[in-house]
């Protein structure tokens, strides 16, 4: 671009040097003919040579310029084309890099994926080779043998208060029954204070009588 600034100056230039040397010889030929010059006399005329060389050479000058800027401008425009497809291929280079990505981020999310899903099987197989199944079933089995056994520890304990209940109300009842038999026979210990609080209050009457008979 800054070539085609360049000659487009000069072009311009050329074009005002060539209506300069075009006017000059116009000038030189009205005042030739004015002296009565013939056409023959006025083409050996060295003013008029000098412009006429002049004006050749700035218009084959001029046109040699503008020949050199229509084959830069033919490359720009080519350059231009090829910019415009380079570029489309960039973009095109730009998804398909993008495309790339995600698929490769893909690929390492199916591959980590995959190792957890190998490390858990792992995992799960090291369990069972490790004897950890085992294990677990021996402790199930410890829990119920201990819970078998509380249960027959309460049974038992709730067997021995049976027992002692009804050693409690075999006990009530013979007490009860020998009770009765006693006051029945007047041998209870309730019969015995009773009678003797009775008789007490006659001994002391007697007594009480004696002391107020004369003497």
């Amino acid at each position: 671009m800054a070539k085609v600034k360049s000659l487009t100056e000069e072009v311009q230039k050329l074009e005002n040097l060539k209506a300069g040397a075009l006017a000059m010889a116009k000038q030189t030929v009205a005042k030739l003919q004015g002296e009565g010059k013939t056409k023959e006399e006025v083409h050996a005329n060295a003013d008029y040579k000098k412009c006429l060389t002049a004006y050749n050479d700035f218009a084959a000058t001029l046109t040699e310029k503008q020949d050199h800027i229509k084959d830069l401008e033919n490359d720009i425009s080519e350059y231009d084309g090829s910019i415009a497809n380079h570029k489309i291929n960039l973009q095109q280079l730009q998804r398909d890099i993008e495309k790339l990505k995600s698929e490769a981020a893909d690929a390492v999310a199916d591959v980590i994926t995959a190792k957890e899903e190998r490390d858990l099987s792992d995992m799960l197989n090291g369990i069972s080779k490790d004897g950890m199944a085992k294990e677990l079933q021996d402790m199930r089995d410890l829990r119920h043998e201990m819970r078998a056994e509380a249960r027959v520890s309460r049974e038992m304990a709730g067997t021995d208060s049976k027992q002692q209940e009804a050693q409690f109300l075999e006990y009530a009842r013979s007490n009860t029954a020998s009770d009765e038999f006693d006051s029945l026979l007047g041998m209870a210990e309730g019969t015995e204070g009773a009678e003797t609080s009775a008789s007490e209050p006659e001994e002391v009457e007697k007594t009480r009588s004696d002391s107020i008979l004369p003497e």
